[in-house]
C-alpha cells in the first residue's frame, strides 16, 4: 500500500500545482469571436494574468454558512488602464420572483476604451 503511495505522490503534487497555478496565477482562454481582429483572431488561445487586477476566488465562508456560492475578487497589483486588453463574464442575470441572480456566462475578451471618470 506504500508504495503505491509514494508513486503517486508526484502525481498529487503537480496536480495541486497546476491547480493553484490557474486559480491564482495565470489562466487560458479561447478568442470566442473575431470582434478583436486584428489583434486576436477567432480561435487563439490567451494567456492571462490574474495577478495584476486580482484573481476571483469562492466565498468559503458563504458557502459553508448560507450554501450560496458567491465569487469575491482578491486585491490585484494593478488597475484597469485605457487599452488594456480584459477578460470578463458577459453579464448575465436570473430574475426569480423575489431576486436577481448574476449568472457567470459566456466570456467575453474586449479592450477597455473608456474608464469612469472620478469627480472629486
Amino acid at each position: 500500500m506504500k508504495s503505491i503511495f509514494i508513486r503517486t505522490l508526484p502525481f498529487i503534487v503537480i496536480v495541486g500545482v497546476i491547480i493553484t497555478l490557474r486559480l491564482f496565477i495565470f489562466d487560458i482562454y479561447k478568442v470566442p469571436s473575431g470582434s478583436m481582429n486584428p489583434t486576436l483572431l477567432a480561435g487563439d488561445f490567451v494567456i492571462t494574468s490574474k495577478v495584476n487586477y486580482g484573481p476571483r476566488i469562492f466565498n468559503i465562508k458563504k458557502l459553508a454558512f448560507s450554501g450560496e456560492l458567491k465569487l469575491r475578487r482578491l486585491n490585484g497589483l494593478s488597475e484597469v488602464k485605457k487599452n488594456d486588453v480584459i477578460v470578463f463574464n458577459y453579464p448575465q442575470y436570473e430574475y426569480l420572483a423575489d431576486s436577481v441572480d448574476f449568472i457567470y456566462g459566456t466570456i467575453l475578451i474586449k479592450r477597455v476604451w473608456k474608464l469612469p471618470v472620478i469627480q472629486s
